[in-house]
């Protein structure tokens, strides 16, 4: 089937498991029969290792960068048991990727929303999680953490060493420099 991923997690429910890969694929695997159920192929430049895909809502929600340089990140709602694409999000936003080993973070769903920042855009992303619908977006600068839930409200460290502290509702609560480099 491929390569897998060590950058990234598999999420598995069920009997199944569904993971990417370095070569542009995603797999649904059913852990019983040892049999891959379906596979989907994007054009990810350098493969879908990095996001690590959360379950929201019927949907397998997983995500990819477009390349190195002048990128963009995309966010895609799969239907769990066929692989059918649901919704696509693309950032309207381009960066440059300032480390070849983290493209897109793994993502984090909560209370029907996907979060996802980018380590080139430096915007953190909120989805509404049944459609990818944007319903907000917050400039943190680069990242390379994944997004934070604690306490109802989004933590997320960026690279130059500032820790964000967000609300749900995408308003910033407070901002602290703290020295640590995600």
């Amino acid at each position: 089937t491929g390569y897998f991923g060590a950058a990234a997690f598999n999420f598995s429910s069920g009997s199944h498991s569904y993971q990417e890969n370095f070569k542009n694929k995603f797999y649904a695997i059913n852990l019983r029969k040892m049999s891959v159920l379906w596979v989907d192929k994007f054009n990810s430049s350098f493969g879908m290792q990095d996001s690590s895909p959360v379950f929201s809502n019927g949907q397998i929600i997983t995500g990819y960068s477009s390349g190195l340089f002048n990128n963009t990140i995309s966010i895609l709602g799969l239907n769990y048991s066929t692989g059918d694409l649901d919704w696509n999000f693309t950032s309207p936003e381009r960066g440059n990727i300032s480390s070849p080993y983290i493209q897109l973070p793994p993502l984090t769903s909560y209370n029907g929303v996907v979060y996802s920042d980018s380590p080139t855009i430096g915007i953190l992303y909120a989805l509404n999680a049944s459609n990818g619908t944007l319903l907000w977006q917050f400039y943190t600068g680069p990242t390379s953490a994944n997004v934070n839930i604690i306490n109802n409200s989004i933590v997320l460290l960026n690279s130059a060493g500032y820790l964000y502290v967000i609300n749900t509702y995408g308003k910033l609560i407070n901002k602290r420099y703290v020295g640590i480099r995600a």
